[in-house]
């Protein structure tokens, strides 16, 4: 599993241009024969959602056919570090170009679900779990962007500054997953 973003955004105006998330962990979950299958990929790092290389864990699966798949990647605060951070710029109604920072301070997740895979040993899988930023800002609008308060120039989206627009963010990142699955025959 991997996860990179996209940087496009539903706001006009708004520019996602760097961000990173700190991955505690990934989980697999799925059914195999009616039996609850769980795989944890630990101590993970934090990774630059804008690398041209994402973050990349690796698991093994039994054979079998695999349903009610469900991925999460765990976003989770260690010391200093966010689970989540987003930086860009907003081009305001009067046409000045400003920084926008999202900064998460509290652990999410973002989980993806797929229906089923069967792994039946002549096959490897790539399961891509994407970040899609435009998710993380739906409710919010251009407008909302120009009455939030700036910051030294900025605006700075967190539990402590334009409060209102953090909570609407932090409660669309576990929605803002987008899953593929890849097939590769072994030789």
């Amino acid at each position: 599993a991997n996860l990179p973003s996209d940087s496009t955004s539903s706001i006009t105006g708004l520019t996602w241009t760097a961000g990173t998330a700190n991955v505690g962990k990934f989980a697999f979950v799925a059914q195999r024969s009616k039996v609850t299958i769980n795989v944890f990929s630990n101590n993970l790092t934090s990774v630059d959602l804008f690398a041209l290389t994402p973050l990349q864990t690796y698991i093994t699966l039994d054979t079998g056919i695999y349903k009610k798949i469900s991925i999460t990647a765990y976003l989770e605060k260690q010391d200093t570090i966010l689970p989540l951070k987003l930086t860009g710029t907003f081009t305001t109604d009067s046409s000045k170009t400003v920084p926008i920072e999202f900064d998460l301070d509290n652990n999410a997740i973002v989980q993806v679900k797929a229906d089923s895979i069967d792994v039946n040993g002549t096959t490897d899988y790539t399961a891509l779990l994407s970040m899609q930023l435009d998710r993380v800002t739906k409710g919010i609008n251009a407008d909302d962007l120009n009455k939030a308060k700036l910051t030294n120039g900025s605006i700075i989206i967190s539990d402590k500054s334009n409060i209102w627009l953090y909570y609407k963010m932090r409660a669309n990142i576990a929605l803002c997953g987008w899953f593929e699955c890849r097939r590769h025959n072994r030789f």
